[in-house]
């Protein structure tokens, strides 16, 4: 079952738990049941380093637990390198198991822009 919900972080998470509970009728007792997310993946989400806890908190209520969280990101000029890549260290804090891949360097998305807007950090989380 395939479901994208839209979600603000930080926010109740019973309005985006909603489409699990609709995939769940009538199993409840049997081993198809969930009412948490295998995967979520939060793109682009890390220019904004004061709703890095939001978003970890988010994605902490919201995986299950053998659930995995995707997070790509490019550095972005609004605010330092420092403070966007430090949602890793945070997540580690949080408890996270957390493995950063390989960046991967595309294009930045408009000419004139830096080269590090095109190179996309992915950080993946599983909980411990």
């Amino acid at each position: 079952y395939h479901q994208v919900c839209p979600f603000e972080w930080g926010k109740e998470i019973d309005s985006v738990l909603e489409p699990l509970k609709k995939s769940n009728t009538g199993k409840e007792g049997n081993d198809t049941f969930v009412d948490r997310f295998d995967v979520i993946v939060a793109a682009d989400c890390c220019y904004m380093p004061w709703w890095h806890a939001d978003l970890l908190d988010s994605i902490d209520a919201l995986l299950s637990p053998t659930g995995v969280a995707l997070i790509p990101f490019a550095l972005q000029c609004n605010t330092s390198d420092q403070d966007q890549l430090a949602i890793i260290e945070l997540a580690r804090e949080r408890g996270f198991m957390v493995e950063e891949l390989e960046p991967q360097q595309l294009t930045p998305p408009k000419p004139g822009m830096e080269t590090k807007q095109g190179l996309v950090h992915t950080v993946r989380l599983t909980k411990n």
